[in-house]
């Protein structure tokens, strides 16, 4: 009689919840990483999409309780086969993903040391009714790959610029980012100034390429 009882419980409550959420941390050992909430719907229902304004159901967002070595860069996006119609149920036109869909927060870590508290909103329905508006929790504390704990500690970084190079790795960090230099071996040897941010490495890279090109360009003529 219990065991029947436990699995009523089950079945009612899987009949309850038709939109499942999970979280994850997804990192490449670089300063940049993605907050990844992938979403699954049980037929008929479907999820809104971001920014869809205050006149109907509830948009995604992303919402910070607490975040410490970490900036957000840029909105949440998502990823999915959107639908884009008119809906019946709030008789305006809408923007919302069936049976899968995953919204996406992209951060970068800015120490060593890093604490996230945050949780995705979303709203969904389907075409007779909407659940209350949920919440799916992300919590994560760590260290970033991409920095180094010591200070003999060389590690490459700068993922983004480095793939505009040929994914070249043209900058190596020691320490947290200092202003020492440290040569990489990616680079049969050349010399690069270590870099806090990508931006930095990539201009100094650029800079040395462009003004090579200049030499050679002036030994032809």
């Amino acid at each position: 009689m219990l065991t029947l009882m436990l699995v009523a419980a089950i079945i009612v409550k899987a009949q309850t919840t038709p939109v499942q959420f999970t979280s994850q941390l997804v990192t490449t050992g670089y300063a940049d990483a993605e907050i990844v909430f992938s979403g699954t719907m049980a037929p008929g229902w479907h999820v809104y999409s971001t920014e869809l304004g205050n006149d109907g159901p509830i948009s995604a967002t992303f919402n910070v309780t607490k975040m410490d070595g970490v900036e957000l860069i840029g909105k949440l996006t998502a990823r999915g086969e959107e639908i884009n119609k008119y809906d019946k149920l709030f008789e305006m036109q809408l923007r919302y993903f069936e049976n899968k869909v995953q919204f996406v927060q992209k951060v970068r870590f800015l120490k060593s040391d890093y604490t996230i508290d945050a949780y995705l909103e979303y709203g969904s329905c389907n075409d007779e009714s909407c659940m209350p508006p949920a919440q799916v929790e992300f919590k994560a504390q760590g260290k970033s790959a991409q920095f180094c704990d010591g200070p003999d500690c060389q590690k490459p970084c700068c993922k983004p610029e480095a793939n505009a190079v040929k994914s070249e790795s043209h900058a190596c960090c020691k320490g947290e980012g200092t202003a020492s230099k440290a040569e990489c071996p990616m680079h049969k040897g050349e010399t690069h100034a270590c870099c806090k941010d990508a931006k930095t490495a990539y201009k100094t890279h650029a800079t040395k390429k462009a003004t090579a090109k200049r030499r050679v360009a002036r030994k032809k003529k």
